[in-house]
């Protein structure tokens, strides 16, 4: 029983130390793509108004 305990422990404390690597992989990416492309990803709004205009035409 502790041993499989002790698994589990193991298991939950990789999951999450995986979990941390991908988020700040990902926030590492959107940051990079913010500085080349900022008004398009910081303003989803505008991406969308933007979409809405090319339907109406």
């Amino acid at each position: 029983m502790g041993e499989s305990k002790l698994s589990q422990q193991e298991y939950f404390n990789a999951k999450s130390r995986i979990q941390i690597l991908v988020t700040t992989w990902l926030i590492g990416i959107l940051l990079k793509t913010q500085k080349s492309k900022p008004m398009q990803l910081s303003n989803p709004l505008f991406l969308l108004k933007h979409q809405g205009r090319q339907e109406n035409k």
